[in-house]
């Protein structure tokens, strides 16, 4: 049995090359501040892009889809936490990040019984 912190890492590692895949320049993973952690900091088509990876091993439906762990509350916090990551960072005048805003992606992923993994990217998840 995988403890739920191997999972959520293992989600992480996923959802990382499946960004890498489409394109993306991973800048930050597991980035922490005092109010949480945003799980991937990535760059594409000059874009920043913060992704949140949920990640549940399915043994059945009655919690949802990982998705849907992302609600109001998360996506305030997500909010705040990018504010203050973009504090602590610069980037290339080349960014749109102040002309479009900041794209913010769930991956979703979900682990069956047989080990079989289904991976989801929502792009442009939500907007703040």
């Amino acid at each position: 049995m995988v403890s739920k912190q191997e999972l959520g890492e293992r989600g992480e590692q996923i959802a990382v090359s499946l960004l890498k895949r489409a394109g993306h320049e991973i800048i930050a993973t597991n980035y922490r501040c005092s109010l949480g952690e945003l799980d991937i900091v990535s760059v594409c088509d000059d874009l920043l892009v913060i992704t949140e990876v949920k990640t549940r091993a399915v043994r059945s439906r009655r919690f949802g889809l990982p998705r849907e762990a992302v609600n109001p509350s998360k996506v305030k916090r997500i909010a705040r936490m990018t504010s203050v990551f973009l504090g602590d960072h610069r980037y290339p005048q080349n960014l749109r990040v102040q002309k479009r805003g900041i794209q913010f992606d769930v991956v979703e992923v979900t682990v069956c019984k047989n080990e079989t993994i289904s991976v989801s990217h929502l792009e442009d998840a939500f907007r703040l």
